[in-house]
């Protein structure tokens, strides 16, 4: 991944790791018993409470946790609330930690597929914020900073990490099912797939522009995607909302696409996982799915040492 020059004439760099062409399905990964989501607001003893310790839950409904308060999670196992805890996460925000004793009979909630036969931007907030990829749903809706440009990236930002690369590579009739949504949900007419430059055949015909990048790391990060393939420099103090474009991963429009398809809010997630000798395992697990359960399953995939698991977190739930 390091690569450096015999002469000396070239600065050393790294480069992003591309997967193969032919790729299998992902190894799949139960959670044992539980499964813990992050609920965007910290436990309030005063506020009335609209779930509670032993209630049943299916899955995917909507958990709401107090009453008049529009933040929830999405159950993403069925089952029975056995915790509710405060959390406290990176950089000190705080959550409160919804627990999920696992019923291996769990049924399926109807209520998205009640509420959401036509796709807008109000329903898609309404359950979608926290889906596998996260999708920026708030940002499409911000009137103070109109987009007139979004950008699908279907490359990965983290050195040894493929995730977006196997999504963009595998889910073609998810993503292209996802752009239309996109495209009818937020108005926007200019919708972009950024990939890498050695993979970009085979994306003509979804609906949105090809681009590419090269896969030398940082390319893929958002402002240098921005500098190289729109042009435009973001100024210090800036973001790219405030000059109208909005950044969504592959694996976001992904869950679009599958969620009005299926009527089902998806609820399982797609990871990397990386040993010391940096090499790579594509699995999908159920979101909440607790790490120690993951490395169990690959308790003789570390040789010399730990794995790493490279998961993204976004809004209330572990990604």
């Amino acid at each position: 991944m390091l690569k450096k020059s015999f002469v000396g004439l070239f600065t050393p760099q790294f480069d992003y790791q591309l997967l193969p062409t032919r790729l299998p399905e992902p190894e799949q990964v139960a959670a044992s018993q539980t499964v813990t989501l992050y609920h965007p607001r910290k436990a309030a003893q005063r506020a009335p409470a609209a779930f509670q310790i032993g209630d049943k839950v299916k899955t995917g409904q909507k958990i709401a946790l107090y009453a008049d308060d529009p933040a929830y999670v999405i159950a993403s196992a069925g089952g029975t609330i056995s915790a509710i805890s405060p959390y406290t996460g990176d950089f000190g925000k705080t959550f409160s930690a919804v627990t999920i004793k696992i019923d291996k009979n769990e049924a399926l909630d109807d209520q998205f597929a009640a509420q959401c036969q036509e796709p807008t931007l109000a329903n898609a907030l309404d359950f979608l914020e926290f889906t596998p990829g996260a999708p920026p749903l708030k940002t499409l809706a911000a009137a103070d900073k109109p987009i007139k440009t979004i950008m699908i990236t279907g490359v990965d930002s983290d050195l040894l990490v493929g995730t977006r690369q196997y999504i963009t590579k595998t889910r073609l009739a998810d993503l292209t099912s996802g752009i239309k949504i996109l495209h009818r949900i937020s108005e926007v007419d200019r919708i972009i797939l950024v990939t890498a430059r050695e993979a970009m055949q085979g994306f003509g015909h979804i609906g949105a522009e090809g681009k590419s990048v090269d896969t030398i790391y940082p390319a893929a990060l958002p402002q240098l995607i921005m500098k190289n393939v729109l042009g435009e420099v973001v100024p210090a103090g800036k973001s790219c909302e405030d000059l109208g474009v909005c950044f969504i991963n592959v694996e976001a429009v992904v869950s679009l696409g599958r969620a009005y398809e299926s009527r089902h809010v998806p609820v399982r997630k797609i990871l990397t996982l990386i040993n010391k000798a940096e090499n790579q395992r594509i699995i999908e697990t159920t979101i909440g799915t607790p790490i120690r359960d993951i490395l169990a399953a690959y308790s003789g995939y570390r040789p010399g040492g730990h794995a790493r698991l490279r998961p993204h977190w976004s809004g209330g739930q572990k990604r």
